[in-house]
């Protein structure tokens, strides 16, 4: 019995509609591979990832960034994630940014990974891989940061590492089990570069990788002053070429007269708690000078100035930075947020930065965010156990007091006499410099005033035309953004200490905007 034509036609469209996992895009379906290779998520974060989501891109899944559709970072960090990296992670042609830190992933890290060549930052630390590192990974010429620490990698220290040519930051391979010398290829890494490599079997010499740097320099240099503050001058230095390494260009910080009162083995010890901060959003310590009559600290230099020159102008390289974009300002929140949610979250005693503000937020050429000052300002301000009770004290410590200074990003809590700074003392900064990002508005003049006026403004429901940066404007699109903004920076900016989120909330609040909204 032949059939009727309307049946058959029907027939014929029913089984080539196309499926709702064939709408997805690629990428979206290498996200989906590795949702399928999670035995355990416990927090119910890849609960979204779906192929019944009738949306063809994963722009808006939780972890998720994208630019023109296409996924550009996967952040998942702290998700108790458990299973392995699946192959089809390498087929993210756009990613640059992939960080899983903190999470149950075991198995061999795979080859293919490393045909997302566009990598800037990887961070795999603090999981259950094991294996060696596939040599592939001398492909990611752009790879500016690595993290593999805190695993179960074995087998040799590859020579390709030092392939690696666009590594600036960090290079942490530190508590694994590789064994066998270090290769002397890694002494042609950047000096800029962090070299982390502690608990291994590793034997022979760690490689020097540095610069020569005399006082002499400094001196010859000291036209180039890039900043002042409380805590001493900054210079930008070029630091003399060693070898076949290029000269490379450095900030040194000349810690003020006041510091005369620290012993060696005090600031010896500050230093090297500054210096075990490693993260892709915060300026690195690399070197420092002791003598009674002089000390020095010396970190990268960071082409773009700071973020408030940015913002406001008044001189500096970032003069010549067009104007923010609401893409871009939330890109460096997000970013700054990171960053100090590491500084309070990596250590048990409870770091703060203790002077957060816009001009301690430093921009590259990809505008891309640093903090920078984490413990500098105790060691420039005669900060050490031998000061004066009642000093002003600001430390990479727990908490500390302050005493005869402040600045207009400070806490309420703290611009008193004795006030003990505090992590929720930081988030009460960050807070200022995200509603400066907003407003334009000057935090320095004073924060509290910045904060009043939006907190008013909200409790009247006055038009966001009224509030927000004029410049953002015409960034109509972005609307639900900028208002789950300013309600992130109202909740730091709170009165009472006890009301004001940890910056992991705040970080993790941030990088769901652009999922959400």
């Amino acid at each position: 019995m032949p059939i009727p034509p309307h049946i058959a036609l029907f027939l014929i469209c029913l089984f080539f509609a196309p499926t709702s996992t064939t709408s997805l895009n690629s990428d979206a379906l290498s996200l989906l591979a590795l949702k399928a290779a999670i035995d355990s998520d416990p927090t119910g974060v890849l609960d979204p990832w779906s192929d019944s989501d009738s949306h063809p891109t994963p722009c808006r899944w939780p972890g998720v960034v994208c630019a023109h559709d296409r996924v550009t970072q996967l952040y998942l960090p702290n998700k108790a994630l458990t299973g392995y990296l699946p192959s089809e992670l390498g087929l993210l042609h756009s990613l640059k940014r992939l960080s899983l830190p903190h999470n149950n992933f075991s198995k061999v890290i795979p080859s293919s990974l490393f045909n997302a060549t566009r990598l800037v930052v990887l961070d795999l630390s603090h999981n259950s891989l094991s294996g060696p590192i596939p040599t592939e990974i001398g492909s990611l010429k752009s790879l500016r940061h690595l993290d593999l620490s805190n695993n179960f990698l074995n087998a040799t220290l590859p020579r390709y590492l030092s392939d690696l040519t666009g590594l600036v930051g960090t290079l942490n391979l530190s508590h694994n089990f590789f064994s066998g010398g270090v290769p002397e290829s890694l002494g042609r890494l950047p000096v800029t570069v962090s070299l982390d490599l502690q608990s291994n079997n590793l034997t022979g010499k760690i490689p020097q990788v540095g610069f020569n740097l005399e006082l002499e320099d400094l001196l010859r240099a000291s036209a180039d002053v890039v900043g002042k503050s409380r805590s001493g001058i900054v210079y930008k230095v070029v630091a003399v070429a060693r070898g076949s390494c290029p000269g490379t260009v450095v900030a040194v910080r000349r810690l003020s007269e006041g510091d005369a009162t620290w012993r060696l083995k005090e600031f010896e010890s500050e230093v090297e708690a500054i210096s075990r901060v490693h993260h892709p959003n915060i300026v690195p310590l690399r070197a420092y000078y002791y003598a009674n009559d002089e000390k020095l600290l010396i970190t990268d230099f960071i082409r773009n100035g700071s973020l408030h020159t940015a913002l406001h102008g008044h001189g500096g390289p970032s003069n010549a930075l067009p104007t923010l974009s609401w893409a871009v300002r939330l890109k460096i929140a997000q970013g700054a947020a990171r960053g100090l949610m590491y500084i309070h979250d990596f250590s048990g005693r409870k770091y703060v930065h203790g002077n957060l503000k816009s001009t301690k937020i430093l921009l590259d050429d990809d505008l891309h965010p640093y903090i920078s000052g984490f413990g500098f300002t105790g060691l420039g301000l005669s900060t050490s156990k031998l000061a004066p009770k009642g000093q002003s004290i600001v430390t990479s410590s727990g908490y500390s007091k302050v005493g005869v200074w402040c600045n207009n990003y400070l806490a309420p809590e703290v611009r008193i006499v004795g006030g003990k700074l505090t992590q929720k003392c930081d988030v009460y900064s960050f807070g200022i410099v995200l509603l400066e990002l907003l407003t334009g508005g000057l935090g320095e003049k004073d924060g509290t005033v910045l904060e009043s006026f939006v907190r008013k403004a909200f409790r009247e429901e006055q038009a966001l035309c009224e509030i927000i940066d004029p410049a953002l404007l015409p960034e109509a699109y972005a609307k639900k953004q900028v208002i789950a903004a300013f309600h992130i920076a109202l909740n730091c900016t709170e009165l009472e200490p006890e009301m004001r989120p940890r910056m992991r909330t705040v970080s993790e609040s941030l990088d769901r905007i652009r999922i959400h909204y």
